[in-house]
């Protein structure tokens, strides 16, 4: 992961059975725009970022820094037609954060048609 000088970061849940896999039900996009919302571009999709573990946290920071020294806006666009469960949340925006996705849980074993986690299921952070 490269560090860079302006960014967006954000934590995101999800289950990529029902999102991704095997068929592509929902899509969690990033886009920006430099006209007050008149054209949107794509940052990011987790369509296209691999696969990730059912039900957890990952952390994604995204390079802004082609866009130092412009007034933009930022929208997080959820699409889905079959979705399992998306959240978001812990959105930053500064300097010298580094580019990526990481995991912040421990993958839970579920059954991958699972449309949520049993009652009572425990997600665990990584140390």
């Amino acid at each position: 992961m490269a560090e860079n000088d302006y960014s967006v970061s954000f934590s995101w849940y999800s289950q990529y059975y029902y999102s991704v896999y095997p068929n592509p039900n929902a899509q969690l996009i990033v886009k920006v725009s430099t006209d007050k919302g008149q054209t949107w571009t794509e940052l990011w999709n987790w369509q296209k970022i691999g696969e990730w573990s059912d039900y957890t946290w990952n952390r994604t920071t995204i390079d802004l820094s082609a866009y130092a020294n412009q007034v933009i806006q930022l929208a997080f666009h959820l699409v889905a037609d079959n979705n399992a469960v998306t959240q978001i949340d812990d959105i930053s925006i500064g300097r010298g954060m580094k580019s990526g996705t990481v995991a912040l849980s421990k993958p839970v074993n579920t059954d991958r048609t699972a449309k949520s986690l049993p009652k009572g299921t425990m997600i665990e952070k990584i140390e």
